[in-house]
Parts: structure tokens; sequence; C-alpha cells
């Protein structure tokens, strides 16, 4: 009889940035790597991903109604999003090129609503940013700014700041202080 496979275990390692073949070297070969591969996409499982110095980035989660299913690139792609980035720098954090995002958001409607909900996701975050930090003139900053927000957050969809709140510099403003005229100054003559 063979010993059944801790599922739950290895879904813990994978998630905690072990590789597929790290996982299954280590219980000696079983389950394979490709099974290990194939439960993970098929059940959506997050694997944190780790920067250049090898620390890991925290694990941000979606409803799982959202993800399940989806393939591995698609769900770094999303955790990017999450994490602050735009779907296209997500893309290239992930070791894709931008255009497969654009191919998915054409191609798979599933992904797309994901995509849509990681960006209402990320807004949220920085909108409660706003709510609870005193400074929030960086957050809101970026409100206004980012792909994903600034139509809904800046004037005219993030053509312009201030639109409606300017005023003339060149007109006069009376501050109670007498200036002089402007005048030519004299010219000078030889002679």
């Amino acid at each position: 009889m063979t010993p059944k496979t801790d599922w739950t275990s290895i879904q813990a390692r994978y998630e905690a940035g072990e590789g597929y073949a790290d996982i299954s070297n280590s219980l000696g070969g079983k389950p394979t790597r490709q099974a290990i591969h194939q439960k993970s996409r098929k059940q959506g499982w997050i694997r944190q991903l780790k920067t250049v110095d090898g620390t890991l980035l925290p694990a941000v989660q979606m409803p799982q109604h959202l993800i399940e299913g989806l393939e591995v690139e698609k769900l770094a792609v999303l955790r990017g999003v999450l994490e602050g980035l735009t779907p296209s720098d997500a893309a290239a954090v992930a070791g894709l090129h931008k255009q497969r995002v654009t191919d998915w958001k054409k191609s798979d409607g599933r992904f797309l609503l994901a995509l849509d909900a990681a960006r209402s996701l990320k807004t949220r975050r920085r909108q409660a940013k706003i709510d609870d930090d005193p400074t929030w003139k960086s957050a809101a900053w970026l409100l206004q700014h980012d792909p994903d927000s600034k139509n809904d957050y800046s004037n005219e969809g993030g053509k312009g700041n201030l639109v409606g709140n300017t005023f003339n510099v060149l007109g006069r403003i009376d501050l109670g202080i007498e200036r002089p005229p402007l005048t030519a100054p004299e010219p000078v003559t030889e002679g």
C-alpha cells in the first residue's frame, strides 16, 4: 500500500516559494514535478515571488473564485498588479512580454475579470492609505496618476491637474502692499 500524498504540506511549501522540482526531489520523486505543477494550476496555488536578492515578496490574496484554474503565469501577473505594478510591469517581473497580457485580456474573459478585480483591490488599498495616514498627499497623487485609477481620480482622466481651481497669475491680487507702477527704464544717452 502506497502512502497517501500530503498535498496540504506540498501546497504550503510551494506557496512559501519552493519550486516543483525541489519539492518532488525531497519527497523521492513521488509525486512528480509534473503532478505538483498540474495540481497547483488546477487549484490556483499562489507562489510567493522572490526578488533578485532572494527575499520573498509578501503574498497578496484575491478571492479564490476569481483565480481558480488560472495558469501560474497569469497568477503571477495578477499578483504583481495587487502589489502595485501596472499589468505591463507585472508581466515583466514575471518574465513575460507585455503583449502576453494584452492577448490574455482579449482572449480570456476570466483573466480580464480577475485583472479588473486586482486593479480594484490595489485602488482600495491606496484609498485605505489615504484614510489612515495623515500624510495622504503621496497616495492621492498616486491615485491621480496610476493608469489603473487615474480615470476615476484625476480631473479629465489624467489630462491635467486642478482644472477649474486655477487662477490668473497675471491678474492683480490686492495683498495690501503698494507696488510702484511698472515703467520702462529711461534710455541712456551719451553726450
